[in-house]
């Protein structure tokens, strides 16, 4: 039988979460601010792609912590007597571009 997580952890592990996040759209960003445009068009696609390979992982590994600090949220709500009410931040950060738009493309616009 499964023994509920303590109360203090839940919230130390939504930190933990929150914090990945923050580092997540950190090297998100700082990857598509270095994105260089090269001469070679051969070159281009296959640095582009790789950038795109990257951005998406890193994507992922951003709505995975989502997921679990809304699961860890709910778990907590669950836990916190009636007297006690817990304040819940949303899980789904609006700063992040759509899932499905191509990070280049986002970059294209740019000056």
């Amino acid at each position: 039988m499964r023994r509920p997580s303590e109360p203090p952890a839940l919230p130390a592990v939504s930190d933990v979460l929150h914090s990945l996040s923050d580092a997540v759209s950190r090297a998100e960003d700082d990857l598509l601010a270095s994105l260089v445009v090269l001469g070679e068009p051969d070159a281009q696609r296959t640095v582009d792609g790789w950038v795109d390979h990257v951005v998406d992982l890193l994507r992922a590994v951003d709505e995975v912590a989502g997921q679990h600090r809304a699961t860890l949220a709910r778990a907590q709500a669950r836990q916190a007597p009636d007297d006690d009410p817990v304040v819940v931040a949303p899980a789904d950060d609006s700063t992040h571009v759509a899932s499905n738009a191509s990070p280049l493309d986002a970059s294209v616009d740019q000056p």
